[in-house]
């Protein structure tokens, strides 16, 4: 899983910059998360979900609760 997530960050970022940088330091991406997978096996499972929570909408002082009505 560490692989997908490195070559699709490195793919959007040469992409996005089109800059030869974006593939040079898909090396490094990729030991971050190989390190951290071997330190937690859920980790990007973990990373996932917290990256999948909703944001805080403006209206939660009033509804006790994140709504996504305006």
């Amino acid at each position: 899983m560490a692989i997908v997530v490195t070559i699709g960050m490195t793919i959007i970022g040469w992409l996005t910059t089109n800059s030869v940088w974006a593939l040079l330091i898909a090396p490094t991406v990729y030991l971050v998360l190989f390190t951290l997978c071997t330190w937690d096996s859920r980790i990007l499972d973990v990373l996932q979900v917290i990256t999948r929570m909703t944001p805080k909408t403006p209206n939660k002082a009033f509804w006790g609760s994140n709504s996504y009505g305006l």
